[in-house]
């Protein structure tokens, strides 16, 4: 038995970019990594701008940065309550970190050190 096709909605395929190329349709204009860009232009300008991340530098663009500013990356391994920790105090130093991470774990895991 085949699967049944997707429900026809009506509504018009997004033409603009999309961000994650491997489930962009077929046609569809992609910009790969656009906040990775955005940050290593924002790096040209400014030595203090850090980025930040707790394991998901490939899924946020991060690794773009990395790539440009190797001395200004910061892997925080699985542990996003040490990742805002860090830009924390690294914010109150002067520096401007962009910490990187899903919503969910931005939320949940820095709650379990509160808990």
């Amino acid at each position: 038995m085949k699967p049944a096709p997707p429900p026809v909605t009506g509504k018009p395929r997004l033409t603009t970019s999309a961000m994650i190329a491997s489930i962009a349709g077929e046609g569809q204009r992609t910009k790969p990594a656009p906040f990775g860009h955005a940050l290593v232009e924002l790096g040209k300008r400014d030595e203090r701008v850090l980025g930040m991340t707790a394991d998901l530098g490939k899924y946020t663009d991060l690794h773009i940065f990395a790539q440009a500013f190797p001395k200004r990356h910061y892997q925080m391994g699985m542990a996003e309550q040490l990742l805002f920790g860090a830009a924390s105090g690294l914010a109150a130093e002067g520096f401007t970190p962009f910490a990187t991470t899903y919503a969910v774990f931005a939320a949940r895991r820095s709650y379990d050190f509160i808990h």
